[in-house]
């Protein structure tokens, strides 16, 4: 994917798992996912289809798309419309295939109460 190319460096996820069910529904419920908290993994032909076709995306895709889009604010090479879009549809897809569905929860979680991506956490695993 050359659109992965364009972002600095992919971040790694995290393997601490300290959300409650609670907490975790609520992220989900915020991002209006449908469905059990499951993030489903995308790929470039379902993601396309389902952008071009109007259909709701697959679960977790706007989790996904939260922390990509965080992410993206300052770890991309060309800051370009064009190729914050094609980064941001790969770096989406690249998240639900190689992150879990508590790691990806957990990052908007954090995100959304801080307000900014950290690659390092703080004393509570956050």
């Amino acid at each position: 994917m050359a659109a992965l190319s364009n972002i600095q460096a992919l971040p790694a996820a995290t393997n601490e798992h300290n959300l409650s069910i609670e907490d975790k529904g609520a992220i989900w419920a915020k991002f209006r996912e449908h469905g059990p908290i499951k993030v489903e993994p995308l790929s470039p032909h379902l993601y396309a289809y389902e952008i071009i076709t109007d259909h709701s995306l697959p679960s977790g895709a706007h989790v996904a798309w939260y922390v990509a889009r965080n992410y993206m604010k300052s770890n991309l090479k060309n800051q370009r419309m064009i190729y914050w879009h094609l980064s941001g549809i790969a770096f989406t897809i690249w998240l639900t295939r190689h992150w879990s569905t508590d790691q990806l929860i957990e990052k908007a979680y954090v995100i959304s109460k801080t307000g900014s991506f950290s690659l390092v956490q703080d004393r509570h695993g956050n």
